[in-house]
C-alpha cells in the first residue's frame, strides 16, 4: 500500500509585502475570500468503492476518506460553513450550514472502509435527491464535492438530477468532482456530469496524495486571493520628556531649603506662573545613604518643603503634584560612590508638564 504523503501542511496565511514609501511603509496584503458560502461533501459509500484504487494501492474507501482527511488539515481557515454526507446509504455526518471547518476531519475519519462489497447497490441519483433538501436550507452560494468512482446502477440517472439541480439553483451552486473512477465506463459518467456546469472541475483523486496536489484542489475549489492595500500606520512621534525648569539641592539627611537656592526657587516661579495651563510634578530625590524606607519618607519631606515654598509664592496648589520615589538610591543620576555624586543625588527636580 502507498502511502499519503503528507512532508508539511500547507496553509495559505496572509503575506504582507512592504516597500519603502518615504518615511513610512506601504503595505499590501493578500486576502483570502472562499469561492462560496457553504461547502458541502458528498462522499461515494457504496460497494463499489470497496474495491482497489490501483493508483494508491488501498480500497476506494479508504483513499477517499484519507484524502478529504488531509484536504481538511490544510484548509485555510474561511469565513463560510460546511457539511459531509455520505451516498449509498446516504448518510449525515456533519450538517449542511455548520460554521467553520472544525468538524471535516472527525467527520472523514468516523466513514465506514469496511462493508460488503456485493449486494450494496449506488443510488447516486436518488440520494442526490436526498442531498438537495439539505441544500435548500443554505443562503448564498454552495459548492459541493463530489467524491465518487462513477459507479451509479439504482434508481434515477444522476446526470438527469444533477441538471434538475443546476436549473433550480443556477449560479448559486456549483459541483467539483474528485475521481476515484477507473474503467472507461466510470470515468465517463464522471465527465458527463461535470461537463453540465460551467464552473464544475474534475480532479483525479490520486493527485491530493501529496502536498503540492492537495494545495492546488484546495485553491481550485475552496478559495481565491486578491492584494488588499493597506494604509500606513502614521509614524509614532517619540515621548518627550518633562523639562526640569529648576533644581533644589539639599544636605545630607536635610529637607531645610538653603538659602542660594531661593534664587533658583524664583525663577521656577516665574517660569511656572507664566504656563498656568501646565501641572507642576516635584520629583524628589536621595542619596545611597540609609534605608529605602527612610530616603522615601525624606524625599517625600525636601518634595513638600518645595510644594510650601511655592505656595507662599503665589503658585495654586492644585497644581502641584509631587513623584516621591527616592529616585536619587533607586536610579541614581551621579555617583553615589563619591561625596560630590551623593550630593547632586540629594534634590528636588521641579517639571512642567501640560
Amino acid at each position: 500500500m502507498k502511502p499519503i504523503v503528507k512532508t508539511g501542511v500547507i496553509i495559505l496565511s496572509a503575506i504582507f509585502v512592504t516597500f519603502l514609501a518615504g518615511e513610512s511603509f506601504a503595505q499590501t496584503k493578500t486576502k483570502i475570500e472562499p469561492k462560496a458560502e457553504n461547502f458541502v461533501f458528498f462522499v461515494d459509500n457504496s460497494g463499489s468503492m470497496g474495491f482497489d484504487y490501483k493508483p494508491l494501492e488501498m480500497p476506494k474507501s479508504q483513499a477517499a476518506k484519507d484524502l478529504l482527511a488531509a484536504v481538511s488539515q490544510d484548509l485555510p481557515k474561511l469565513d463560510a460553513t460546511f457539511g459531509v454526507y455520505t451516498y449509498a446509504p446516504y448518510k449525515k455526518y456533519l450538517p449542511a450550514g455548520t460554521p467553520g471547518s472544525q468538524g471535516l476531519k472527525g467527520s472523514f475519519e468516523a466513514m465506514p472502509v469496511e462493508f460488503p462489497i456485493f449486494d450494496r447497490q449506488t443510488p447516486m441519483g436518488q440520494d442526490m435527491k436526498s442531498l438537495d433538501g439539505a441544500l435548500s436550507r443554505l443562503q448564498d452560494r454552495i459548492n459541493v464535492i463530489v467524491a465518487t468512482d462513477g459507479e451509479s446502477n439504482r434508481g434515477p440517472e444522476p446526470v438527469g438530477v444533477l441538471q434538475a439541480m443546476d436549473d433550480k439553483y443556477g449560479d448559486r451552486i456549483c459541483f467539483h468532482f474528485l475521481s476515484l473512477a477507473q474503467s472507461p465506463e466510470e470515468k465517463a459518467l464522471v465527465n458527463q456530469m461535470a461537463r453540465i456546469q460551467s464552473c464544475s472541475t474534475t480532479t483525479e483523486a490520486d493527485t491530493l496524495a501529496d502536498d503540492a496536489g492537495r494545495q492546488a484542489f484546495i485553491e481550485k475549489v475552496f478559495y481565491e486571493t486578491r492584494q488588499v492595500k493597506t494604509e500606513p500606520k502614521p509614524k509614532e512621534k517619540p515621548a518627550v520628556k518633562a523639562p526640569v525648569i529648576g533644581n533644589v539641592l539639599f544636605g545630607f539627611d536635610s529637607s531645610k531649603i538653603r538659602s542660594q537656592y531661593e534664587s533658583n526657587l524664583n525663577k521656577a516661579v516665574e517660569i511656572i506662573k507664566a504656563h498656568p495651563g501646565q501641572k507642576v510634578i516635584l520629583r524628589g530625590h536621595t542619596d545611597s545613604k540609609g534605608s529605602a524606607e527612610y530616603n522615601l519618607r525624606l524625599s517625600r519631606r525636601r518634595a513638600k518643603a518645595v510644594a510650601d515654598y511655592l505656595k507662599v509664592q503665589g503658585v495654586d496648589p492644585e497644581r502641584v503634584t509631587m513623584d516621591l520615589r527616592a529616585f536619587g538610591e533607586a536610579n541614581p543620576e551621579y555617583d553615589n560612590a563619591t561625596e560630590t555624586g551623593r550630593a547632586l543625588n540629594r534634590r528636588v527636580e521641579i517639571k512642567l508638564v501640560k
